[in-house]
């Protein structure tokens, strides 16, 4: 009983540093705060808050609605169309995953401004401006330049789905006359629809946590007008109620993207590959004319254009100082990455043989974070620091930036464990036991060694995520400590497009690595 109320406590504790900062100063901004605080908080409801809650709405609108159509015409060609080199064709329509949104975002900003590369360009040769024509800070231009880098989880869902189709379904359907058309309509949308839904939820979630994307576009949102309450307003009780709305939002949506959608599958496996689209002539010069399209202004046109701007800079950015900001980087990422996957370790061992079907009801909560914008994260933590009268500097700084990266990343860590932990039969634990082994001699000498692979994995995306995460560095971090992240963010706001090409070629590097273990690693056979 004393065991297993200690795990209980464990828990508890976890759960309390998890959210104890969130939901603690989100009550307490609500029934505190000084005369000045009740002043800004009345002029944002009266002035500001309808134009955040349009302008954050229409920019998730349009990206789910963009990303949706690229991504299902991606998934449908991979999965029924007379293509040929399709695991090429896949390659090409996941590659923008490497783009953090805030790179992708100064790559078009910086390119379409008046003096960049294509205004310029058709200028001398046409003799027209075409920003009279395009507005990349509008609604509309965001929303594009977003859904090239998002497109690829819509992808990714609606490919899973239709790989899981029952082959039988399509052959029965021929059998009864039917024509690609109507399959489509009557096998594949209905199938697809669901998953479809939960790819757009996780696109949705993207753009209402995005800080580091709308800044360089100046394009207001919650995330925005948050960070902009703390740094310009100096109003922490501000920021923190604005942080409500989003934070309320993000959570429904995050729970309701945890409902765990199927397609009919058979037990027999088809061999005949099924072919809806069967493109030749001008459709299929067509077809790829459109994937081309999609590739250059995705993947080749931004890493070109970084390309170029970084041969202009290198020679005044990289310095003995850049040394330094990689090293810290590398460090915060190591040290982060090393914290979220011994505790999740941890919590798998406590799963796996102490906890009850009761705490394992619980843990999905662990996992919410993921779903909280990484600003909201930040403030709540120093407005819970604030209040505590606890000074802000030193360790105390590095460990609140060590809190905020457990809360928003720890799911990363624990997903990918579960899923390998799933994998290993419990006949393993059974035998084991029988042969008078203890629970934690099975798990640190049989299982972890198979779980290797996974808890690499598991360390380098952590690193990554926590690599191209911005608001969290920028609002946390200990004074004179510096990131590429943070490094991108303030090149950019001055509009130094060339010296920031360097560090974001870095994350972009790190992210292709990222996107490397996904492909070869976590979804090995």
């Amino acid at each position: 009983m004393l065991k297993l109320l200690s795990y209980r406590v464990y828990l508890a504790i976890f759960i309390f540093f998890i959210f104890g900062p969130i939901l603690f100063i989100l009550g307490h901004s609500f029934m505190s705060g000084e005369l000045s605080d009740q002043e800004t908080w009345t002029f944002i409801l009266d002035s500001m808050l309808w134009d955040l809650t349009k302008n954050t709405l229409s920019l998730a609108f349009l990206t789910v609605l963009f990303s949706s159509l690229i991504g299902f015409g991606q998934a449908y060609l991979i999965s029924f169309s007379s293509l040929s080199k399709k695991w090429v064709l896949h390659l090409l329509f996941v590659m923008p995953l490497i783009f953090p949104l805030y790179i992708i975002g100064f790559v078009y900003v910086g390119s379409l401004e008046y003096s960049g590369v294509i205004p310029s360009l058709i200028r001398e040769n046409f003799g027209f401006n075409i920003l009279n024509f395009i507005n990349i800070k509008s609604v509309w231009g965001v929303a594009f330049v977003f859904s090239l880098a998002l497109s690829p989880y819509i992808y990714l869902y609606l490919k899973s789905c239709f790989g899981g189709i029952d082959k039988k379904l399509f052959l029965s359907a021929r059998s009864l006359g039917k024509t690609p058309r109507q399959i489509t309509r009557t096998i594949v949308l209905p199938q697809a629809l669901p998953w479809l839904f939960s790819g757009a939820i996780l696109v949705c979630l993207e753009v209402i946590c995005d800080f580091g994307g709308v800044s360089v576009f100046n394009y207001e949102t919650f995330s925005t007008a948050i960070y902009h309450a703390w740094i310009s307003l100096f109003s922490i009780n501000t920021a923190v109620r604005l942080s409500l709305f989003p934070t309320l939002f993000a959570l429904i949506l995050y729970m309701i993207s945890q409902y765990k959608f199927r397609v009919r599958e058979g037990k027999s496996k088809v061999q005949e590959s099924i072919v809806l689209l069967n493109l030749k002539g001008i459709s299929k010069k067509f077809v790829f004319l459109l994937i081309f399209f999609y590739t250059l202004v995705a993947v080749i046109f931004p890493v070109s254009q970084l390309l170029i701007w970084s041969m202009h800079a290198i020679g005044i950015e990289l310095d003995s100082d850049y040394l330094l900001l990689i090293v810290q980087t590398l460090f915060i990422g190591s040290a982060v990455a090393f914290l979220i996957n011994s505790i999740g370790l941890v919590f798998l061992y406590l799963q796996r043989y102490r906890f009850s079907s009761r705490e394992k009801s619980i843990l999905p909560i662990t996992k919410l974070g993921y779903a909280i914008p990484g600003s909201i994260v930040a403030i709540s933590i120093m407005a819970f620091f604030s209040i505590f009268e606890v000074s802000y500097s030193g360790y105390f700084a590095f460990f609140a930036l060590l809190l905020a990266y457990l809360i928003k990343f720890y799911s990363v860590s624990s997903e990918l464990m579960m899923r390998g932990m799933s994998s290993i039969s419990k006949k393993m634990d059974w035998s084991s036991l029988s042969l008078g082994k203890s629970s934690s001699f099975t798990f640190f000498k049989i299982q972890l060694p198979i779980l290797r692979p996974v808890l690499f994995s598991s360390f380098v995306l952590v690193l990554i995520e926590v690599f191209k995460e911005m608001p969290i560095t920028l609002i946390l971090r200990p004074f004179g400590v510096n990131t590429l992240a943070t490094r991108v963010y303030e090149l950019t706001s001055e509009g130094e497009w060339e010296r920031a090409s360097i560090s974001a070629l870095f994350l972009i590097l790190l992210g292709a690595v990222s996107l490397y273990i996904s492909e070869k690693v976590i979804n090995k056979k």
